[in-house]
């Protein structure tokens, strides 16, 4: 709970800031130029994982690991990640004769950037130094905010000026973890361990095929919308995908609090691990519906408060990228599993299939119906990866499941859904009582929570007393 509380602050201030961002980036932008600046973060997330062999989740993994030695960890980390950044920047200049693309440059800087910040906060995070993590996360929505507000409204730059907003708030806080941290000392050549790389790279590698998959699955679709339709309508999908993002920053933050828990867990007190699971992994699943079900139910509302101009109308959009995010926490914490148990094998062949599948029916319904083809193959996608997890990490670690539990709850999620796009009457009252349903049949969460507190306090109070 404490460390809940802490990755909240860490991490929804710069998670949250785009979604705040949207009036002023749909007031100023058009949709073609929100289309260009999607296509530029999109591009940087697609390279990310490729340009660091995933070796940013390495470090995570093994600096929690005190049988390491950090040194040779980060040391692995950071100079692998520089080569290959080099190597891609070279590349990049080739590709771009052909394609000629004019934020091309601005995306290798980006690029740049974002690595060195999720290599050095991956450290901290690792290193469980929660002040300085929550700092360095204030100071990166600090940086974001002012200067989304300078480059866009005080220096109208465009584009650009949302590029260089994001490259300052990744720079000026890996500077400071870099020298506060005295990172210096401990990237050096003499300190690569052959065997030790040879350990985080076959932990890595199925990660960056995994983090390929996802990235198909959650943004392959805007490279497929603008050549079967146009750059406006990546602008209004990129704008509708704002809204789901409340939802994906819950994930995020439960699952790496999560996955340090199963990691130190698995690590110390292997035991443990089983009583923990199932009952945290039932509360973030039942976490997951209802706030799903709650955020379609303001899904207008809050587009009509961010949206402005001709992007409100990408509201229709926003359902279906909810429930595809709400079919994720179907699975609860099993994906956790995976890096827990170093099979992370089994994440790659979750996200693949739905890859695939994403791909296949992207194609099939975008030149039909459009942008909502992206969303239905999105949710569909997702579902398929939640499945397959489910079943898969059953061979990791024995549990009930509750199939039918979860079942009936993506049918009223979907139900609620379809329901919110499709009819024309009663839509509120309607949307308010599957909101009830669900709240409803997953009534346990708030009883089991309320126990879950009761028996805190009592252990703090038996605490006090024995003193």
């Amino acid at each position: 709970m404490k460390n809940i509380f802490i990755f909240l602050i860490g991490s929804f201030g710069s998670k949250f800031l785009s979604f705040v961002l949207l009036p002023v980036y749909t007031s100023i932008l058009s949709k073609g130029e929100f289309g260009q600046f999607d296509l530029v973060t999109t591009t940087q997330g697609l390279l990310f994982p490729m340009v660091t062999i995933g070796l940013s989740e390495a470090i995570f993994r093994f600096v929690m690991n005190e049988k390491f030695d950090k040194k040779n960890v980060m040391s692995i980390g950071t100079i692998a990640s520089v080569v290959t950044y080099m190597i891609t920047v070279c590349l990049s200049f080739i590709v771009n004769i052909f394609l000629k693309w004019e934020y091309m440059q601005w995306m290798n800087l980006l690029l740049a950037c974002t690595i060195v910040y999720g290599l050095f906060s991956n450290y901290l995070k690792a290193n469980k130094d929660t002040r300085k993590f929550v700092a360095v996360g204030v100071l990166y929505t600090f940086l974001n905010l002012t200067c989304n507000i300078l480059f866009l409204v005080v220096i109208p730059m465009g584009v650009e000026g949302l590029i260089i907003s994001m490259i300052i708030a990744n720079a000026v806080p890996s500077i400071l973890i870099f020298f506060v941290e005295k990172l210096y000392k401990q990237i050096r050549v003499e300190f690569l361990d052959k065997a030790l790389a040879k350990r985080m790279i076959k932990y890595s590698l199925p990660l960056i095929f995994t983090s390929l998959s996802w990235w198909i699955v959650t943004s392959s679709d805007r490279y497929m919308i603008r050549y079967f339709l146009s750059e406006d309508e990546v602008g209004v999908y990129g704008v509708a995908t704002r809204i789901p993002l409340i939802l994906q920053t819950l994930i995020s933050i439960f699952q790496t609090v999560w996955q340090i828990s199963t990691n130190q867990i698995h690590d110390e007190e292997p035991t443990e691990l089983k009583k923990n699971f199932i009952l945290f992994t039932r509360a973030f699943r039942q976490v997951g519906f209802i706030s799903g079900s709650g955020l379609l139910l303001i899904t207008q509302f809050l587009m009509f408060l961010v949206a402005r101009n001709e992007f409100y109308a990408g509201w229709i959009y926003a359902p279906f990228l909810i429930l595809s995010i709400v079919f994720s926490f179907a699975t609860g914490m099993v994906a956790s599993l995976y890096g827990a148990f170093e099979k992370n094998s089994g994440a790659l062949y979750s996200v693949l299939v739905g890859g695939v599948v994403n791909i296949i029916l992207n194609a099939l319904f975008i030149p039909r119906i459009g942008v909502m083809g992206a969303t239905i193959s999105t949710a569909i996608s997702r579902l398929i990866i939640a499945i397959y997890r489910l079943k898969d990490t059953e061979r990791l670690l024995s549990f009930d499941r509750e199939y039918s539990k979860v079942a009936i709850n993506c049918i009223l999620i979907t139900s609620q859904c379809c329901c919110l796009v499709y009819m024309k009457d009663f839509v509120y009252p309607v949307q308010v009582a599957f909101f009830f349903v669900i709240c409803l049949y997953n009534r346990k969460l708030f009883s089991d929570g309320a126990t879950f507190l009761k028996s805190i306090r009592s252990k703090k109070h038996e605490k006090a007393e024995e003193q």
